[in-house]
């Protein structure tokens, strides 16, 4: 039995190194917060306090936002895993 996980509909494929982030039903505030923690795309690596201010939310908002989107990475790849081995 396979399931979708988080309520992702379709094929969702994060392209690392590229600045692209392709995951159907993520939230814009999440994928910005990933990109700029971990420089994606054309910038460098930022400090929570900065990407705080830059969206305009308590650090411990953006340290959830970024938790989760991780979540989601995670749980997509252990899918992608899951699959590969049936």
């Amino acid at each position: 039995m396979t399931k979708k996980p988080f309520g992702f509909t379709g094929v969702a494929v994060p392209v690392i190194g590229q600045g692209t982030w392709n995951i159907e039903g993520s939230r814009e505030q999440e994928r910005r917060a990933v990109e700029m923690r971990f420089g994606l795309g054309d910038r460098e690596p930022a400090v929570m306090r900065v990407i705080s201010e830059e969206l305009g939310l308590p650090e411990h908002r953006v340290r959830e936002l970024i938790n989760r989107a991780l979540e989601r990475l995670s749980q997509l790849l252990a899918d992608v895993e899951e699959l590969r081995a049936a």
